[in-house]
């Protein structure tokens, strides 16, 4: 499944910020305010009370506000931004025993030969994992 994280960021931040809240009971998310009571409601179900499934939902929603969602999204980047970077380190170590192997083909050993192979592993888990 690919996820429209440039679009996923536009929508949280056009909506209002979180935290949302969802009182006990209520059928309403609200957002909260600085001093933890209600403020204006986000979303609301039409049925009174609530089911046990539309209260799950409600919960959902107020637990995704654009905060979280906001949060997760800079992780991802953060995540990406350090593989990225190991990537990078990686392939100038694949780089190095590469020219090793081939300056000293004679010292070559079986450890040598199975560090190449988890390298190219690596790198080839970090590309599939930074693939769009």
């Amino acid at each position: 499944m690919t996820i429209d994280t440039k679009n996923l960021r536009v929508l949280a931040e056009a909506a209002t910020p979180g935290p949302w809240m969802r009182l006990f009971g209520e059928r309403t998310v609200y957002d909260r305010m600085e001093d933890g009571c209600r403020g204006i409601p986000i979303v609301r179900s039409d049925c009174s009370p609530p089911t046990q499934k539309e209260a799950a939902n409600i919960d959902y929603i107020a637990a995704c506000s654009p905060d979280v969602l906001l949060a997760l999204l800079d992780a991802l980047e953060r995540k990406d931004r350090v593989l990225r970077e190991a990537l990078e380190a990686i392939e100038i170590a694949k780089n190095g025993l590469d020219w090793f192997k081939d300056s000293y083909p004679h010292d070559v050993n079986e450890s040598d030969a199975e560090a190449s192979e988890q390298i190219n592993e690596a790198i080839e888990a970090i590309t599939k994992e930074l693939a769009p």
